[in-house]
């Protein structure tokens, strides 16, 4: 039982990171297509 408790944890603190790669990743993103546009 705890074993199983325990690769459920694993799996949720891997999607949370995963996540937030993802956030930084689109952040990322449309920070620069911001300033492509002000600056071409």
């Amino acid at each position: 039982m705890a074993k199983k408790e325990n690769i459920l944890i694993e799996f949720n603190t891997i999607d949370f990171d995963l996540l937030i790669t993802i956030i930084d990743g689109a952040s990322y993103a449309i920070l620069v297509g911001h300033y492509a546009q002000v600056y071409p």
